[in-house]
């Protein structure tokens, strides 16, 4: 197996394991659970105040987790 993150076509190299996406967190909008994978800004301009200060917080909590800041 070829370890160089390029290939050889110059193309990167992604592998992601599909599992982080089934571990995302839902969001409720208008009263429903959205996956956060599902989210669009169809959803958002349906939120109350409170589930998008909820939007928000998750989505910022999830990217200090995942860039690790």
């Amino acid at each position: 197996m070829n370890d160089d993150p390029m290939n050889q076509n110059g193309n990167n190299n992604i592998n992601v394991d599909m599992n982080f996406f089934n571990h995302l967190p839902f969001i409720r909008v208008n009263g429903h659970l959205v996956s956060l994978i599902d989210l669009s800004d169809e959803h958002i301009v349906k939120m109350n105040d409170m589930e998008k200060q909820d939007y928000i917080r998750t989505a910022q909590q999830l990217y200090a987790t995942v860039f690790d800041i």
